[in-house]
This record gives structure tokens, C-alpha cells and sequence, in this order.
């Protein structure tokens, strides 16, 4: 209320103490192109990264999150090359897989957001930098490269990125492409190898070993 120019810019009356609200910002950003967005978000990034928050820090992390809307049943649905077509009240959402959560079904309609974030492993915090909206039945892992080829050429130096088992990198293109690499949790549904122990991880040289293998390096791609 102290900030007459402010409130003048933003167009509120100086006499009333009327404030801004979220319809009024919808609106504001639906106003705006992409990159006229864009522009002030790197602004806004580059002094974050100024400000010392992160340290030296160069670990980030790709996650997603459901934004569930009001669409309830679809207005029409419609079947077009062997393909179920839904088209709900708000037309870009739509019908996808939920995760596994107590006492909600196993659908949701509406969104997703999937978010680039930094991690700072000494303090835990995370800081979100930048996110990508899309309706809720597109799988995460489409959306990984889009994250990190945008976040660089915001300037974010990415090195590291860890993920859920939905994305992956299992052909190698991220890595080829941008140079960032991708660590996730092995998949539940994979097979440990033969002669390991699942519980500590340990190698056994064969069934009849009772003395965990010690690896000791790698000397011309071959491992000792």
C-alpha cells in the first residue's frame, strides 16, 4: 500500500485499498507472448544465481505434479483412427494415469507440471527455475529434453540431473545432445544380474563364493 508507483503501474486506484488478485494476473499473463515471458524470467534467474544461494552448487532434479480442474465428464467423446478423442470444458486438459495415492482414483483430468529444479545437497532445499505445463495424459519422460535444452538456453549450466524411474536416458540422445547426464533409480521391474546380492549390492565371483569381488579400477574399458 506504501508503493503509489507501483500501484500505478499495475493500474490500482491510489484512493481505495483495492489489491491485486489472481484474475487479474491470469489475465495479465495470457496477455504476454512466450518469449516477452521469457525475458523476465532470465532476469529474475540471473540474479538468483547471484545472489549466492546455490554455492558452487550444480546438482538439479526434473519432477512432476498433477493440477487437477473441475472437468468432471467430457463434453464429447469422439473415436478417430482406432483412437478415444476426449474434449472436456477446459480444452486443453485432458484424461491421464494418476500415481499411486491413498483414497484417490487412479485417473486424474487436468494437467501436469513438470519442473527443472536446483538442489542444494548441504541444506535440502530446492529451488524451482523453470516448469513446463501439459495436459495430464502426456508421460513425464517426453518432456525431459524440452526442460533441458530450454534451461540451457536460459544459461542454467546443467551437468547433473536426477529423475524418478518416468524419464530416462536409455539410448543415450540426452547425453549426446546436451551433455547433461541423467541418473534415476533402477527400475523395480528390473533383474539384479547374476551372483549379487539385491540387499547390499555386493558381487560374487559365483555361486559357490562366499567372499564379495573388490573392484579396484577399470584399466582400457576393462574392469579388474
Amino acid at each position: 500500500m506504501g508503493q503509489q508507483q507501483n500501484r500505478v503501474f499495475i493500474g490500482l486506484p491510489l484512493n481505495k485499498k483495492d489489491r491485486i488478485d489472481h484474475t487479474q494476473l491470469s489475465k495479465f499473463r495470457s496477455s504476454i507472448s512466450v518469449v516477452q515471458q521469457g525475458n523476465p524470467l532470465v532476469y529474475i534467474l540471473h540474479h538468483f544465481f547471484q545472489s549466492g544461494l546455490l554455492g558452487d552448487n550444480k546438482l538439479h532434479a526434473i519432477d512432476s505434479t498433477e493440477l487437477a480442474n473441475d472437468c468432471k465428464l467430457p463434453l464429447a467423446s469422439l473415436k478417430i483412427n482406432e483412437q478415444n478423442i476426449r474434449i472436456y470444458s477446459d480444452i486443453d486438459s485432458d484424461c491421464g494415469k494418476r500415481r499411486n495415492k491413498r483414497n484417490k482414483s487412479v485417473s486424474v483430468i487436468g494437467y501436469r507440471l513438470h519442473t527443472l529444479t536446483a538442489l542444494d545437497a548441504k541444506s535440502g532445499q530446492s529451488f524451482p527455475l523453470v516448469s513446463l505445463l501439459a495436459p495430464a495424459n502426456h508421460h513425464d519422460s517426453h518432456f525431459l529434453p524440452f526442460l533441458v535444452k530450454l534451461a540451457q538456453a536460459m544459461g542454467i549450466d546443467l551437468k547433473l540431473i536426477t529423475a524418478d524411474e518416468a524419464c530416462h536416458d536409455k539410448d543415450g540422445s540426452l547425453l549426446a545432445e546436451t551433455g547433461v547426464i541423467l541418473t534415476t533409480p533402477p527400475s523395480a521391474k528390473a533383474l539384479a544380474p547374476e551372483h549379487t546380492d539385491t540387499t547390499t549390492g555386493d558381487v560374487f565371483c559365483h555361486a559357490q563364493c562366499d567372499f564379495p569381488m573388490l573392484h579396484i579400477g577399470a584399466e582400457n574399458q576393462a574392469h579388474e
